[in-house]
């Protein structure tokens, strides 16, 4: 016959004391077999003694490259009696004082541990820890980094019921400190073979988190090094690519437990359609705190391998990792500044088509003689969370991103190398892209202008008493020329850093060129929600009047930072690189990070980067062309890119942690000696990617 097994797990969500706990469960169909006949049912059951519990738990971490746990004897002890409280009692975390059975060991092993019961006297260990493993919310305990050891308990008794197998493993007070690993934790591991195909269910119910209803696949983990707000997944097996559905701290708010439980591990939840046949399986999941790849075989008739036997995990090129050096691309170039217009909609569709996830899509841009294009890229109608690189057509698409968003519409400012008059996009998720164009280079002596990076300055703030907010529809004039920390009069276009402030509602907010004809307000400079304070760059012609002009569709606070202009002569011409991604305080590399060692920056640390004549950018580069994004920030804040020297008043991001990942572009002028600084107000990851320079 058939018999039921249930099991619970308790985790401490808080960072001292027991306070916090949520419980989550799990239920199992197990064979019934013959009964072990145990004395009497008022007391505490005699303890059955399991195969090798130990060996179980620490063949399933070396699995996933995490090293073994030792047995706690007393944990133990108090896992078995608390096991046989469930017995006599029904499951629990906790023990009533008075009831059959109480301990006050058992009871703070249940409060400590995953726990489960079985209709089935000879359930094993190992069919109770693997109840565990197929269920995520349950597995994660088993598979945390720092779990140093733990304590099992296992009890059987035919004389109770329901429940005649109960066992209890300790999940937290072996927690140690140890530093989370600087690659992600993938579960079932690496090149492993698993034994597992299904999920059988648990509360919370990641099916039920999915939409779903009946059967899915085992659930794959991935733990990533950073947090994660944002996430994406594709697998696929021996018979193709596999539904799936992925579930991250971003997605599983309305389930506090769940959330709860994803979040304090950075981890993503990849839950299949289908049971997982046998054969070999390939899993990518890209999410805002980082990505990975990896592959495993399933395969049910597998013997479970003793923990000494798969290697462990070691580093893997991710696309956190980028390649080392740069080249450049094209010749020196000139600035074209034009009146920004909308170039592609995939919504329309013009020029483009809506992306697909994974693969890489070539636009027509411009004349081939045109060598890069200043442009403002915004996602919307994303399938999810991701990021979009724009490149200039290279075979493979490089380890930078353009765009970083979640579920609502995002832009950034880019300047893209182009191959041929063309560019090519990458999008991790299906999305409708937009490109609105702002400029062009061309050769030397084709093009018009030339570039004069400054310090940034705040030329433009509505923030206090003294200017007003930017109402809907209005049209304010900004003077950027001839004021304090402005361009000369000759600037034929200047570089800004455009911020929208606690707008009143979502929207979109567009500098242009005063007075310019065809101006289309179709074409906006940053998107935003209500509430946020969401900074984008973008290169703006200037009036004969020496303005720029600002317009919203809602009531707002606006910031105009200046970071350098265009004049027709005596300035630097652009020269495009290959993208390149060169900081990334999330990797333990010291080619991408020589600040961190893998965790975020400290508030107010000064990250400093000699960039002339480094990573293959010219030794006569005055400037660079950067798009520099933030991940995982602490706390509300703000970051700055800079010459290196004094730091500035202005910022180039403004972020969130609710905002998981933002990015936006800057062109920044180097030091003296070559060098290039940024810093932040609060902790947080930054990654910085370089796609041109000027000389």
């Amino acid at each position: 016959m058939d018999s039921a097994m249930r099991g619970r797990r308790e985790r401490e969500t808080s960072g001292a004391g027991v306070g916090g706990r949520l419980i989550a469960s799990a239920i199992l169909a197990v064979a019934a077999t013959a009964l072990v006949t145990l004395a009497a049912p008022v007391g505490p059951a005699a303890a059955v003694q399991d195969d090798d519990w130990i060996g179980v738990v620490n063949a399933y971490r070396s699995m996933s490259g995490l090293g073994p746990v030792t047995e706690n004897p007393t944990w133990s002890a108090e896992g078995r009696d608390h096991s046989c409280y469930m017995l006599l009692n029904g499951i629990s975390h906790h023990e009533v004082p008075g009831n059959p059975g109480y301990t006050p060991g058992g009871h703070t092993a249940g409060m400590n541990g995953n726990v489960a019961v079985s209709s089935s006297v000879d359930a094993t260990a190992r069919s109770h820890i693997e109840l565990w493993m197929t269920g995520p919310f349950h597995a994660i305990g088993v598979l945390r980094h720092n779990l140093t050891s733990s304590g099992f308990g296992l009890c059987a008794s035919s004389s109770t019921s329901p429940w005649r197998s109960g066992a209890t493993l300790d999940v937290l007070r072996g927690l140690g400190d140890a530093p989370r690993p600087p690659i992600p934790t993938v579960f079932p591991g690496r090149e492993s073979t698993v034994p597992l195909h299904r999920f059988i269910t648990e509360s919370p119910n990641p099916v039920t988190l999915c939409g779903w209803s009946g059967d899915a696949g085992l659930p794959l983990i991935a733990m990533m090094p950073s947090g994660v707000s944002a996430a994406n997944s594709t697998l696929t097996g021996p018979n193709g690519p596999v539904e799936t559905c992925t579930l991250h701290p971003g997605n599983t708010g309305a389930d506090a437990t769940a959330r709860s439980v994803l979040q304090s591990e950075n981890a993503v939840v990849v839950v299949p359609r289908q049971h997982l046949a046998t054969g070999r399986y390939t899993a990518t999941v890209d999410t805002d705190g980082g990505s990975v790849t990896w592959s495993f075989n399933v395969d049910p008739n597998a013997p479970l391998p003793s923990a000494s036997a798969p290697p462990p995990a070691t580093a893997q090129p991710t696309a956190i990792e980028p390649p080392p050096t740069t080249s450049t691309v094209g010749p020196e170039s000139m600035f074209e500044p034009i009146t920004p217009h909308r170039h592609a909609d995939s919504r329309q569709p013009l020029r483009v088509s809506r992306l697909r996830a994974g693969t890489i899509t070539r636009v027509e841009m411009a004349a081939k003689d045109v060598t890069a294009v200043s442009a403002n890229f915004t996602v919307a109608g994303q399938a999810g969370a991701g990021y979009l690189s724009a490149f200039n057509c290279s075979p493979v698409a490089p380890d930078v991103s353009t765009v970083n968003f979640g579920s609502l519409p995002a832009a950034n400012q880019a300047v893209v190398p182009l191959s041929s008059g063309s560019l090519c996009l990458f999008s991790s998720v299906d999305t409708h892209v937009i490109i609105d164009v702002n400029g062009v280079f061309r050769a030397k002596g084709s093009g018009t202008t030339t570039f004069h990076p400054l310090a940034p300055s705040r030329v433009y703030d509505t923030r206090g008493a003294a200017v007003a907010h930017l109402q809907p529809g209005e049209i304010r004039p900004v003077k950027v020329r001839g004021v304090t920390g402005g361009a000369p009069a000759d600037a034929a276009a200047v570089a800004i850093n455009l911020t929208a402030v606690l707008p009143s509602d979502g929207g979109w907010l567009r500098a242009f060129p005063c007075g310019a004809p065809g101006s289309s307000s179709d074409v906006s400079t940053v998107n935003f929600g209500p509430g946020e304070t969401r900074p984008n760059s973008a290169l703006v012609p200037v009036s004969s009047a020496g303005e720029i002009c600002l317009e919203s569709d809602v009531s707002l606070d606006v910031i105009v930072d200046l970071g350098g202009y265009f004049t027709p002569d005596g300035g630097r011409r652009f020269t495009a690189l290959n993208p390149l991604r060169i900081v990334d305080t999330r990797s333990n590399s010291t080619a991408l990070n020589v600040l961190t060692a893998g965790t975020r920056m400290a508030p107010g640390q000064e990250g400093s980067l000699e960039l002339r004549g480094a990573y293959g950018i010219p030794d006569d580069a005055r400037a660079v062309s950067v798009n520099v994004t933030v991940v995982d920030p602490a706390a509300a804040g703000y970051l700055s890119v800079y010459p290196c020297g004094a730091q500035p008043s202005s910022s180039n991001l403004n972020f969130r942690p609710e905002d998981g990942a933002v990015a936006n572009g800057a062109m920044v002028g180097l030091s003296g000696s070559g060098s290039l600084c940024f810093t932040a107000s609060e902790a947080v990851h930054v990654l910085l990617d370089v796609t041109g320079v000027w000389r």
